[in-house]
């Protein structure tokens, strides 16, 4: 930056006094912008976000100068499997968020977490609300490969809106790893997709979508957290639904008129 002399880097970073590695002396009212990218590496997949990170100097020169953070937000999609106000997404969706807020419809909720596993992936969040409309959880266990999966969600809503958006895919995998199973889908899932629902052909919840693998060689390889698992550690919670049974094959158009009040965004701070 013009405005700031040049970095000093010790030769050796892991030795330098007090850990600090690199020392500016920036002129007063001024701003330093910097280029990050993160990659993180997980047990499933790998994920690389990019940005810019602006440093303003509000002090006089030779003072400490201060760097103000704002709150970032980001959204995801959950599914709504108790008429009380009970609704599942991923963990990774809400955990550490200060304010969560739950939109069905045109009505938008206070969320509160209640439970949230990491090693699965999965939590609930309860809203105040009754009577809500929910969806049944299918048996993940019947599913075979090439079976039709339909993946309902919120994905890229700073770019597409808060629109609900529908993809369609297949069973590519069923995958054992770790011990736990997972369902791996060619459908497309995208940011903002987390925690949503992956719906059979009948309008059930067979799992919830939770990662997918991203890279210039890889396409169309997303996972789900299988439906049995979300049932058993529901249970392991205290949470019991209602059984619901009679459903029958829908074509597409049905299928997401009928199960999309039961669709959440979720936006969180």
């Amino acid at each position: 930056n013009p405005n700031a002399a040049p970095a000093t880097l010790p030769n050796q970073p892991a030795a330098a006094a007090n850990g600090v590695l690199a020392k500016y002396s920036p002129q007063a009212d001024s701003s330093h912008v910097y280029q990050i990218d993160i990659t993180a590496d997980f047990d499933k997949y790998r994920e690389v976000s990019s940005g810019a990170c602006t440093l303003k100097t509000l002090n006089q020169v030779n003072q400490v100068f201060s760097v103000r953070v704002e709150p970032q937000s980001g959204s995801g999609t959950g599914v709504v499997v108790g008429s009380n106000g009970v609704i599942v997404t991923c963990a990774h969706v809400v955990d550490g968020a200060k304010e969560i807020q739950i939109t069905l419809g045109t009505q938008t909720y206070s969320g509160t977490v209640l439970h949230s596993d990491a090693a699965r992936d999965l939590a609930v969040v309860k809203i105040e609300a009754q009577g809500l409309t929910t969806v049944p959880l299918g048996n993940s266990d019947q599913l075979q490969l090439g079976h039709t999966l339909r993946v309902i969600g919120f994905p890229l809503s700073d770019v597409l809106g808060q629109g609900i958006k529908a993809t369609q895919g297949t069973v590519s995998g069923l995958i054992e790893k770790d011990g736990q199973r997972l369902i791996h889908t060619d459908a497309t899932i995208n940011p903002g997709n987390s925690g949503g629902p992956v719906f059979n052909t009948r309008g059930e919840v067979v799992g919830i979508a939770s990662a997918k693998l991203a890279g210039v060689t890889i396409s169309q390889v997303g996972f789900c957290v299988p439906s049995n698992t979300l049932s058993a550690w529901l249970q392991q919670q205290g949470i019991t639904l209602t059984p619901q049974s009679g459903a029958q094959e829908m074509d597409a158009p049905t299928l997401i008129q009928k199960v999309t009040p039961a669709v959440a965004f979720i936006k969180v701070t």
